[in-house]
């Protein structure tokens, strides 16, 4: 009884020093977090907004502050697409913040023991009072649907704490597996927390109100991709472009962008990748494609998003399923399913072209990689491929427009204008018809032919490819918007006098031939909608046009606004000076895909002119030419380059010239823009080949 009483004290002592060194290293891993150098850290003001970005292990941040006068302060989080935030009712006057100082990562646990980890930091306001209208933790999602909707939603409700100077919020995730909390001391001014009033924070005597905050998130980290691995050739001095994109690198998965995008977009990942590729490291595509194929549906259909954290957790409550944060993907866009097959082809090239027998062997590598749910990636792909076939089959078969492929039944969106007028409210998009199906046939064929995937081939849609890709090369033609001159200028003169912009006499109309342009899609009627548009820039991407084609294709490109795209704040994304008055206002400056500038949308227009001039085939005269319209386009783009990580912006007309203002800041905005955007960094790439 002696001894086995003794053996038991030793056993309880060595559970006792396990448990010790458990809390000492997960204390020295609590200070390894708060005190090591971040490997990233910086700012970036968009107008109204101080954004701040900070990563370090498994800490990584996005804080954001708005001033004017609906102040509010938002830290997004990469880890569950998770954020906290505060947002204050509206002031009389300006508010104005001042930038974070001594921003660090941290972390604790709450009372179940669950880790939450996140950054702190103090900053200052100038303002008499600022009035919590609501904090929100939660999704990020969460808070997007707030911007709109401006009350909670339903089940996100938050405990409060108050000690002397000092509030906190939390809250457990809908299914107690995570939590969320944001703090917030008054170090300078007075926090005003009765019972029977709102939580106010307000100035003495007129001074800042210098608040600590901070905010953590308990959703599972994510793995960052150092730097050094994300390029091919690391940058000695990291740009913001560089920086935007580590920031947004993940093993697990590219993130589209930050604040309100912070997890995977099919599309997003995939041109993202095609435009940096000559800039990126084989780890860092395989990377991304592996987050692509992970996501592929048993049709072979690419993933639009993915609903994460506690909003999948929402949404399974929703449809009456068992609590689960099982994520939740979204296939309603289309156009994605058409860019897989040419990104990896490119990727293939890139491989084969650093010596024939590494490259075959790294991509035979690539392809025997098993998905989490044990498929090989080589079938998971092959399974897109036979998608793309199938549904290239019925135009092929009969070559008429109510046979290209259509937005999915019952839904507005499918490409990446995916806002409910981005189309023109038409259902037959342009960049998929005319371009990504006929390229993604193209890419298929090739990829079949190099011989990789023999072993796996058994599927008999592939034996016909090349009448499938004769016919949709000619898919250009339903497109094409002609218009006699005398209607143009008239519609011209109408359209410039109702924006109040400054005149343009004229402008590309010379001759008296017809003016012909390129439509952003067919309507229900599969007649062109006609509205000029930048998703041009993907034909000069991926295809081979004729002399006579590149030269419709330019014309928009080389006119000024509004007469064409180019504007002296960017390239618009759409100009619908042909339209009908109701389609003019419904894409304006204030539509997020109206008359405004999308900076990877320039990135793309330069990269296609790019391709085209160094195709050989092409006349010296059309090369030339292509390479002209690229100059013109680089001044412009120069010109707004401390605005080109962001997602979008606009342009207002002051004192009879043109002024960019950030998007989402405007009164009449439909939405926000974010202040990193992932394919807002492929200026790392185009700016290069542009050397």
């Amino acid at each position: 009884m002696g001894k086995l009483k003794s053996y038991l004290c030793l056993f309880l002592s060595l559970i006792s020093i396990s448990f010790v060194s458990a809390i000492y290293a997960k204390t020295l891993e609590l200070k390894q977090v708060e005190h090591a150098v971040a490997e990233l850290n910086f700012q970036i003001t968009e107008g109204q907004n101080l954004n701040h970005f900070y990563r370090q292990g498994k800490v990584a941040a996005h804080s954001l502050l708005t001033s004017g006068l609906s102040p509010r302060m938002i830290f997004a989080f990469p880890a569950g697409n998770s954020g906290v935030s505060l947002w204050f009712e509206k002031t009389a006057k300006v508010v104005e913040w001042s930038a974070i100082q001594n921003l660090q990562g941290i972390s604790q646990q709450n009372d179940k023991g669950q880790w939450l980890y996140g950054v702190e930091g103090v900053t200052q306001v100038m303002a008499d009072e600022l009035v919590v209208k609501d904090a929100i933790l939660s999704s990020v999602r969460v808070l997007r649907d707030y911007i709109h909707s401006q009350s909670p939603r339903d089940g996100v409700v938050n405990k409060q704490k108050i000690e002397n100077n000092k509030i906190s919020w939390f809250r457990q995730r809908a299914d107690n597996k995570s939590s969320y909390k944001l703090s917030v001391e008054v170090v300078q001014g007075q926090l005003v927390a009765n019972l029977d009033e709102a939580v106010k924070f307000t100035s003495i005597d007129g001074q800042p109100i210098k608040l600590k905050f901070k905010a953590l998130t308990g959703d599972k980290p994510l793995t960052p991709m150092l730097l050094e691995k994300v390029f091919k050739t690391p940058p000695t001095t990291a740009s913001l472009e560089a920086n935007i994109l580590a920031y947004l690198s993940y093993e697990e998965k590219l993130l589209a962008g930050s604040w309100r995008f912070n997890t995977y977009f099919g599309r997003d990942t995939l041109m993202s990748l095609r435009l940096l590729m000559p800039t990126l490291s084989p780890l860092m595509i395989e990377s991304a494609l592996a987050s692509v194929i992970e996501r592929i549906n048993q049709k072979g259909e690419v993933a639009h998003e993915e609903d994460i954290g506690e909003f999948a957790v929402f949404r399974q409550q929703g449809d009456g399923k068992p609590t689960s944060d099982k994520p939740i993907y979204d296939y309603k866009m289309i156009d994605d399913n058409y860019m897989l097959a040419p990104v990896i082809a490119y990727y293939w090239l890139e491989q084969l072209s650093q010596g024939q027998e590494v490259g075959q062997q790294r991509i035979s590598q690539f392809l025997h990689r098993k998905t989490a749910n044990g498929r090989r990636y080589a079938e998971v792909l092959l399974a897109n491929f036979e998608h793309v076939v199938d549904s290239a089959l019925p135009y092929a078969r009969q070559p008429i427009a109510q046979n290209l492929i259509h937005l999915k039944p019952n839904h507005q969106v499918g490409q990446w204008r995916d806002s409910s007028e981005g189309l023109g409210m038409g259902k037959v998009p342009y960049d998929v018809n005319a371009v990504l199906v006929p390229a993604a046939l193209g890419a298929i064929r090739q990829m079949l032919d190099s011989g990789i995937f023999e072993k796996e081939l058994n599927s008999k849609p592939f034996m016909q490819l090349a009448p499938i890709i004769s016919a949709w090369q000619k898919t250009s033609k339903y497109f094409v918007v002609s218009l006699p001159i005398q209607q143009a200028a008239r519609q011209q003169q109408r359209y410039t006098q109702k924006l109040g912009l400054p005149g343009v006499s004229q402008a590309g109309l010379t001759g008296d031939q017809d003016i012909s342009f390129i439509a952003v899609a067919l309507d229900q009627d599969y007649q062109p909608v006609p509205v000029m548009h930048s998703d041009i820039g993907y034909r000069l991407l991926f295809a081979d046009p004729e002399p006579a084609e590149l030269d419709r294709l330019l014309w928009p490109v080389l006119l000024p606004f509004p007469q064409g795209l180019v504007s002296p704040v960017g390239v618009l994304v759409t100009n619908p000076i042909y339209a009908s008055d109701e389609l003019q206002n419904k894409l304006t400056q204030h539509s997020y895909h109206g008359t405004v500038v999308w900076s990877w949308h320039q990135a793309l227009l330069v990269a296609g002119l790019q391709r085209q001039s160094q195709r050989l085939a092409l006349p010296l005269v059309m090369r030339d030419k292509l390479k002209s319209a690229e100059k013109r386009l680089w001044p412009i783009i120069n010109r707004t380059t401390l605005q080109s990580t962001a997602e979008l912006w606009s342009w207002a007309i002051k004192n009879g010239e043109y002024q960019l203002t950030p998007f989402g800041q405007q009164a009449d905005d439909k939405t926000e823009s974010n202040a990193a955007q992932l394919w807002s960094t492929v200026y790392l790439s185009t700016r290069l080949s542009a050397l």
